[in-house]
Parts: structure tokens; C-alpha cells; sequence
């Protein structure tokens, strides 16, 4: 089966494999697979100044990040919201930028997968 409608993984299937160009990026049973999406949410940031060195300096850090116009995504589990927001802080003195908007919201399976074919 294929699909990216959770509910229908959820009661079709007993394992989850994830394909990004003919390369299996995750085969995990469903219930570690939902264990893994749960609680997951996006941190959008909006960053005066903003430069791929500013990206680059979070995906240093281990931090799954996309840059979207003037906005920066980084996929994090709820329990790293604080944390992320701290090294943010951080690293808006240290580069020069200016974080204009720091906003979380939940991740769709979207979301997820696509933090996964970029592993």
C-alpha cells in the first residue's frame, strides 16, 4: 500500500517503509513509527538578515532545518521547543541577525517524511 494518510497506515499496515528514490530511508514497525511522529512540531522562525550561514549553523547543531523565503523550519520534538528557542537566542548575537518571529505549530506526516528523505 501507498499512502501519506496516517489513519489509513495506521489501520492497514503493521510496518512503515519510507522511500526517497528507490532508497529505503526508514523500515520500522507501526507502532515505533508512531512513536517516533508523535509530539513532533515545526519551529518557524522569521529572521531579519537571514543567510544559508544561519541555516548551516543549526543543521551543525543536529537540527533538521529548511530555509522558505524569509522563514526558517526546524522539525523538533515538543520537549525541544525551550531549547531550540535558548540557541536561537544564541545565535541571533553571535551571527548579527535578528529573529523577527519564533512561532510553533504541529507537524503534519508531511512533514515528517520529507525530515526523513533528507537524512
Amino acid at each position: 500500500m501507498t499512502s501519506h494518510i496516517l489513519q489509513d497506515i495506521e489501520y492497514l499496515c503493521s510496518r512503515v517503509i519510507v522511500v526517497n528514490h528507490g532508497v529505503v530511508v526508514a523500515d520500522l514497525p507501526i507502532q515505533d513509527f508512531l512513536r517516533l511522529i508523535a509530539g513532533m512540531r515545526k519551529v518557524l522562525l522569521r529572521v531579519r538578515n537571514l543567510t544559508s550561514r544561519v541555516c548551516d549553523y543549526l543543521k551543525n547543531l543536529g537540527f533538521r532545518v529548511e530555509m522558505i523565503g524569509d522563514y526558517i523550519q526546524i522539525l523538533v520534538h515538543e520537549h525541544e521547543v525551550d531549547s531550540v528557542f535558548e540557541i536561537v537566542s544564541q545565535m541571533s548575537k553571535l551571527m548579527g541577525c535578528k529573529v523577527l518571529e519564533f512561532r510553533t505549530v504541529e507537524s503534519n506526516l508531511e512533514d515528517i517524511l520529507a525530515s526523513m528523505y533528507r537524512r
